[in-house]
């Protein structure tokens, strides 16, 4: 199979310090860590409450993606970008970012859940990933599973028990094409132990090793997927997104005072 043919030459005929990245009024060095959600909802709630600015953009036959700098007087500045909802989509954004001198990284997004029992609006942490997508083999051999770093599980879990806020770990299922989940694969994700659903996480994992970054991927829970239908559980998500961001800060902080 041509997923089977990983390459593991980092130099490629077309490199990150080719992408097409624009600054506007912000000086050097920037700062290392960027907060990437997937909710556009966040980004608007920043702007409207003046908390973010943008200081440039990458840019591509899609448009421009602003690059925004959070200055916060308590706390290291950070950046924030919109992370692209697709594999390719989110790792073509990655990429364009690194040679920047970013660093760390820290992606938060919904996912679905796959048990009934499992809280909306509850923090979640993908310990691993099933590889049911096909950007993650071109930054990994082969393999149906790829796990997460467990230095970045060990420091978010710190945070979030100092906090006391819920959250649960486990297995996510990464596929990339959501209207192809059957009842057939949604059972054998499952008995696979899968207990999560999301679209990128198998790829940031698998990019994030092969680059040396440092990431920390997070989800929070929304729909509930089974084999008789899908359950979008919207009159059960009461939490603001915002909330969500506010964590990513703290986990953030937390990595500021580490090497």
């Amino acid at each position: 199979m041509l997923l089977e043919e990983f390459d593991p030459t980092p130099k490629a005929i077309i490199n990150p310090d080719d992408s097409d990245v624009v600054l506007l009024d912000y000086r050097l060095p920037l700062p290392t860590t960027i907060l990437c959600p997937f909710s556009g909802e966040i980004i608007t709630h920043l702007l409207q409450r003046k908390q973010i600015r943008p200081i440039g953009y990458t840019k591509s036959i899609n448009g421009k993606s602003p690059i925004y700098l959070l200055s916060r007087p308590a706390g290291p500045d950070v950046l924030v970008t919109l992370a692209k909802v697709g594999s390719p989509a989110c790792i073509g954004t990655l990429e364009d970012l690194a040679p920047l001198g970013i660093t760390n990284f820290i992606i938060f997004g919904s996912c679905g859940v796959l048990k009934a029992e499992q809280a909306s609006d509850q923090i979640n942490l993908p310990t691993a990933a099933l590889r049911d997508e096909g950007m993650s083999y071109h930054y990994a051999p082969p393999a149906d599973v790829i796990k997460a770093d467990p230095h970045a599980i060990h420091l978010m879990e710190k945070v979030l028990q100092r906090h006391e806020i819920r959250y649960e770990k486990g297995l996510t299922w990464t596929t990339d094409a959501f209207f192809r989940e059957t009842p057939k694969k949604l059972a054998h994700r499952k008995e696979q132990g899968a207990v999560f659903v999301d679209m990128e996480a198998a790829a940031t994992f698998a990019w994030a090793q092969f680059r040396g970054h440092r990431l920390l991927h997070f989800f929070y829970s929304a729909d509930h997927i089974h084999t008789k239908g899908w359950d979008r559980r919207k009159n059960q998500r009461r939490r603001h997104v915002g909330d969500y961001f506010d964590v990513a800060l703290l986990f953030a902080d937390e990595l500021s005072k580490t090497k």
